[in-house]
């Protein structure tokens, strides 16, 4: 008994517990040693690995087909000239020294990285390769030792623990959470088999621990933990010991964090110091595919840089996997032009900067595809990969004019530093109460400061009354007559006059453009329009075209539009090189925010001005929103003369509208449509209609929408004189319309607000609310009240009614009369000289050539996932611009229906779909509503016009004389 009570305390006094806290970035310094005649290996024995504890080695043949050997004569390994070998950790390495044995032999050694010199090698890796020179000799290599950084990264760090509480106490620059593991053994002796720990911690401020020892760090400070051990004898170990981690340089917002990734310029300055570079996280744009999907493993390989392109530095993905590490299932799991956040570990092998295996997603936004259609309604495409159809983006606009001047105030050394050639030059000019107000007074000063202009918010700038900025273009112009000027501004005080622009440099006059008392107005009779909240940030555009047309747009949207005869451009037209911001000659004014400024010298259409975006939120660098359109309340068509309706929605039609063969109906001003919401609702403040509608004179006018079911008031819009609208609320008309003209009208309300379309275009709208607007339980449709007898003559081929009101991107994709607001995807084939074509249903397939059909106009539209194959398509697609000569490309020639011709010059741009085949065929033509095409005109001088003109077959084959069924005769369809 005695015996053995002395073995057990014998054994209590040698007890520790040894604490690894992995995944923390950490303060660690050390360093490792191998001495080869110490592992075991038999003389003359093939060497390939060594695995040590921080480091390993892996020895290769290389240009020598003699692999490295250890030899017990000189107790070292021999490596070959042309054998190499590498060093690597996952610590960042700044020495490597190499012993040799006697004889060591004469051949040089190179490395790949840094500095070698006499056996030692110094620098900052995580990996060196050394290569034995020559082709024959060799060296002999007796041990290796390896120097760590200190403050490396994802250090191991064992903490000894015994009857007197710890021993040492560890610092760890923490930028992660990590994990504390414990084991419970006897010294040199195996884990004790039942043995488990739990944690507990006292101070949350600075970490969390919870039962498993999973540690969250969340601020710089000290906390003690406590570890507690089950299943063990307490004559072997006290019940507890405390482990005290103290957390330093902590920042969750620092680079390389979860909150702020690295850039790949970060990321490969953090490698070449040897810091930052263990559990870290990288944000750039998929810039390169290295090495496509591997199924059998499940991960790609792939570059990011800042901007997407391969021109720049780039940083490598190696082997990365999906979301948590998760496998990939498809070549599409990363894709060029993704945005991607990676988490890993960052090092570097030979000349490439990268995160190691197994690194993975954090987050990924896709950009859409971006697909255009031409004004004919159709386009060819030829997709890298898998796109899905559904929904549609809003048609953008093409690509924006690059600025004259630009300016976003976020340079903390220069702010008013831009890009293009105009410059901003701070300046104060006459006010009231200022003895030179009125006077066209305007003095430039040398710094913000001293023009009292203020830096606010990192990115924007304060300017009080009598502070401006003089802009001068620098582009050799003496004026401008037509131009585009965007302000990001917001003001904190409404009352009163606010100016933005002063077309004279000088300020001698009014200002040109203002805020007056909550509403926005340009001087030359624009008016004052909008309803503007204090303390909230607009992006206003201002567009001047020649002659003398102005638009003003607020956050894409447009405000107010007019055209006038010369007299008004004394406030549009600049006077000379340049203008000035925010500056009035007699003091109206009021202190302004501003955090953009950008001009051009082109005006921008409606739809350049709408990809501007807004202060928050620009379109233009944004990732495209997918939108849908809802489906209706009610739609209706009118085969046959009556209201063939689907929906909730129901339409009657009065007993005189007459039925055309084309399956439209005909309104006089005898008679209308009734259009009853059958909703719960008992009023609508927001909806939409859309009409596909012509007039035979559009001059006269013509009432379209009635809201006053007792038709005792004025409808609520009207056509008069070619254009839309009504004279209310800051309504007005607008538009162009031509007599005897299909348009599709849509009129949106939106809290009482109303908005007019033409085929997809805003052409107006109000100012204010009216009530007039709303709806109750239906309306009536070309219907005025009786004693104005304004209702004119409609012809109407479709309705269709919403009770929620459209976005202008939804409004576009609806596109015009006889397309139904989404695009379709066709593959064509050629079948004995004529073209088959079949709608692809959702997702078209990776590399497969297509005919787009839809509202012109530029679409973006969602990556799709795996597809099934199409059929075989002789429409042929190229992915790089090719010659054109010979093949049939997508064309409308003028006085010409869409089809493909045959090209006698020109290239195909990449990304194009084209028909290449052997045919005397001039053109194919295509009837793409029937979802099937065949010849609708053969135009073939070779072919001899007999009685009836040209006949074939279905199969495309020449005969004599027409037979039963369906002939073509001279390119038209007959039946016999």
């Amino acid at each position: 008994m005695k015996h053995n009570l002395l073995n057990k305390l014998s054994l209590r006094a040698m007890m520790f517990v040894a604490f690894v806290c992995a995944a923390f970035t950490g303060a660690w310094a050390g360093e490792e040693t191998v001495v080869f005649s110490e592992q075991g290996y038999e003389n003359a024995q093939a060497i390939e690995t060594y695995e040590g504890t921080n480091f390993s080695i892996t020895f290769n043949k290389g240009t020598n087909n003699n692999a490295p050997k250890y030899y017990t004569t000189g107790a070292a390994i021999r490596a070959y000239g042309g054998n190499y070998f590498t060093v690597s950790s996952d610590y960042t390495m700044t020495d490597i020294a190499l012993t040799f044995a006697s004889g060591e032999g004469t051949n040089a050694i190179t490395t790949d990285v840094d500095t070698y010199e006499d056996g030692t090698w110094t620098g900052s890796a995580n990996e060196v390769t050394f290569t034995i020179s020559g082709s024959t000799g060799h060296r002999r290599i007796a041990s290796v030792t390896v120097t760590f950084t200190t403050g490396g990264a994802g250090a191991t760090t064992v903490v000894t623990i015994d009857d007197s509480g710890i021993t040492n106490t560890n610092v760890f620059d923490g930028t992660a959470a990590g994990k504390l593991t414990a084991t419970v053994s006897v010294k040199d002796g195996d884990p004790i088999e039942g043995a488990t720990v739990t944690w507990s911690g006292d101070n949350d401020e600075v970490a969390t621990i919870d039962a498993e020892g999973v540690v969250t760090l969340v601020a710089a400070g000290s906390v003690t933990f406590t570890a507690s051990y089950a299943g063990v004898e307490d004559t072997y170990n006290p019940s507890s010991k405390t482990y005290k981690l103290t957390v330093i340089n902590w920042d969750p917002n620092g680079p390389g964090t979860a909150n702020n990734p690295y850039t790949p310029a970060q990321a490969i300055a953090a490698i070449d110091a040897g810091q930052g570079v263990t559990g870290v996280y990288a944000k750039g744009i998929v810039s390169q595919i290295v090495t496509a999907f591997n199924p059998r493993f499940g991960n790609i390989t792939y570059n990011i840089s800042a901007d997407g392109t391969t021109e720049g530095e780039q940083l490598q993905a190696y082997r990365g996997f999906s979301f948590e590490g998760e496998w990939f299932t498809s070549e599409y799991g990363v894709m060029v032009g993704d945005e991607v956040v990676i988490y890993g570990n960052l090092k570097k092998y030979g000349s490439t900067y990268e995160f190691d295996a197994n690194n993975y997603l954090v987050s990924q936004v896709r950009k859409p595809v971006k697909v255009v259609i031409g004004e004919s309604g159709y386009a060819t495409a030829y997709m890298p990969y898998p796109i899905t159809f559904a929904g549609g983006g809003a048609p953008d606009a093409e690509d924006l004019p690059t600025p004259v001047g630009a300016w976003t105030f976020d340079n903390p050394e220069n702010p008013l530093a831009g890009t293009g050639t105009a410059t901003l030059t701070p300046s104060i000019h006459g006010t009231n109460g200022n003895p030179n107000a009125g006077k066209g007074w305007l003095e430039t000063k040398e710094s913000l400061e001293a023009a009292g202009i203020e830096v606010i918010d990192g990115g924007a700038l304060y300017l009080p009354k009598g502070s401006s900025l003089l802009m001068n273009t620098n582009n050799g112009a003496e004026g401008f007559d037509k131009y585009t000027v965007m302000f990001d501004i917001s003001s904190d005080d409404m009352s009163g006059y606010t100016p933005l622009w002063q077309n004279n440099m000088t300020d001698s006059k009014d200002g040109s453009l203002f805020i007056k008392n909550g509403q926005m107005g340009l001087g030359g009779s624009l008016g004052y329009n909008g309803n503007f909240t204090t303390g909230v940030w607009y992006r206003v555009v201002l567009v001047i075209d020649t002659p003398n047309k102005a638009a003003l747009y607020v956050d894409g949207e447009l405000l107010s539009a007019c055209e006038h005869e010369d007299s008004y451009n004394k406030h549009w037209l600049l006077q000379g090189p340049g203008a000035v911001f925010f500056a009035d000659e007699d003091g109206e004014e009021k202190a302004i925010k501003v955090t953009g400024l950008r001009f051009w010298d082109v005006p921008f259409t409606a739809d350049q001005v709408a990809a501007l975006g807004t202060v928050a939120e620009d379109s233009s660098e944004d990732t495209p929103e997918i939108f849908t359109v809802p489906e209706t309340t009610g739609a209706w068509t009118f085969e046959g003369g009556t209201p063939n309706g689907t929906g909730v929605a129901t339409m009657t039609a009065t007993s005189g509208v007459v039925a055309n063969e084309d399956g439209s109906i005909t309104v006089d001003e005898e008679n209308r449509l009734e259009l009853t919401t059958n909703l719960q609702e008992e009023s609508l403040s927001s909806y939409t209609l859309m009409m596909d509608v012509k007039f035979p004179d559009v001059d006269r006018y013509t009432s379209l929408i009635q809201t006053d079911l007792e038709n005792v008031n004025d409808a609520c819009l009207f056509v008069h004189n070619g254009k839309i609208g009504i004279n209310s609320a800051g309504m007005y008309y607008h538009g162009a319309l031509q007599a005897d003209t299909w348009y599709r009208i849509v009129f949106v309300v939106r809290d009482l607000y109303a908005e007019e379309y033409v085929d997809g275009k805003l052409i107006g709208k109000s100012a204010g609310p009216l009530e007039k607007w709303g709806m109750s339980t239906g309306l009536y449709l070309f219907e005025d009240e009786d004693e104005d007898n304004d209702e004119g003559i409609a012809t109407v081929m479709g309705i269709q009614f919403w009770n929620e009101a459209f976005t202008p991107q939804q409004v576009a994709m609806l596109g015009t009369v006889g397309m139904d607001g989404t695009v379709k995807a066709y593959t064509g084939k050629i079948v004995n000289n004529y073209l088959s074509l079949t709608e692809v249903e959702g997702t078209v397939p990776a590399e497969t050539a297509v005919i787009l059909k839809g509202a012109p106009g530029t679409y973006f539209f969602e990556i799709g996932g795996e597809a099934a194959e199409v059929g075989e398509n002789d429409l042929k697609g190229t992915f790089e611009e090719i010659d054109a000569e010979g093949k049939y490309v997508l064309a409308q020639p003028e006085g010409e229906k869409v089809g493909f011709y045959k090209a006698v010059s020109g290239t195909i741009a990449a990304g194009k779909a084209y028909l290449d085949v052997a045919s005397e065929i001039k053109a194919f033509y295509f009837n793409i509503d029937d979802d099937a095409t065949g010849i609708e005109s053969i135009q073939n001088s070779n072919l001899k016009i007999q009685n009836d003109g040209a006949i074939y077959n279905l199969a495309g084959q020449r005969i004599q004389k027409m037979q039963k069924g369906i002939n073509i005769v001279n390119g038209k369809k007959i039946l016999q």
